[in-house]
């Protein structure tokens, strides 16, 4: 599987499927993975990146994304 690098300050063209009209997402978690992506990175200037977030253990990484939506909404 390729990797693809998501640029801070680009604008992306989410599409709702894909080639040949197949679905875009196999299963929910490919689905939630998309969406937490999209999240992640609609803030400016974020270290580190996702995949490294989604390494460090549950308590941990769920109060830095919730810092982070804190910081998006002011």
């Amino acid at each position: 599987m390729s990797k693809t690098i998501l640029a801070n300050d680009e604008i992306y063209h989410v599409f709702n499927r894909g080639v040949e009209k197949r679905p875009v997402f196999i299963d929910k978690r490919e689905y939630n993975r998309a969406l937490l992506t999209l999240d992640f990175y609609r803030y400016f200037g974020i270290s580190p990146a996702l995949s490294q977030v989604l390494k460090i253990e549950k308590e941990k990484r769920d109060f830095f994304l919730a810092q982070l939506k804190l910081k998006g909404d002011m």
